[in-house]
């Protein structure tokens, strides 16, 4: 996620900062600034964005294992929760860009078949 900031290209209107939390311009707010995107849009595109990158890695750990088989059997997406690092559904997701990306990925055969 980018966190924007005045001056940045796209984001020349400083009043579009006035009377705005701070806390929105954290990479993790995933505010539509620019509205072209919802914030569910956003998450979506960026968990979407790290379950591809795990599936590239060539070594991953136990839980990352579990996490994509999960992704993949189940067609959503998962992550760790809380302090015990349990496996659950990424909530707040753009359910249709999660099917598209299933669909496709699946029909194009993305997924390792060593999950």
């Amino acid at each position: 996620m980018a966190a924007p900031v005045p001056g940045l290209p796209g984001f020349t209107d400083r009043a579009l900062f006035r009377g705005r939390s701070s806390a929105l311009c954290a990479g993790s707010a995933a505010w539509p600034w620019t509205q072209s995107l919802t914030s569910a849009q956003l998450v979506t595109a960026f968990r979407l964005a790290r379950l591809v990158n795990l599936c590239k890695k060539e070594e991953r750990l136990p839980v990352e294992r579990q996490i994509l088989e999960r992704c993949v059997s189940k067609k959503r997406l998962y992550t760790l929760i809380g302090k015990e690092k349990r496996c659950g559904p990424v909530q707040g997701v753009d359910e249709e860009m999660v099917e598209n990306f299933f669909a496709r990925a699946s029909r194009c055969g993305f997924f390792p078949v060593d999950t």
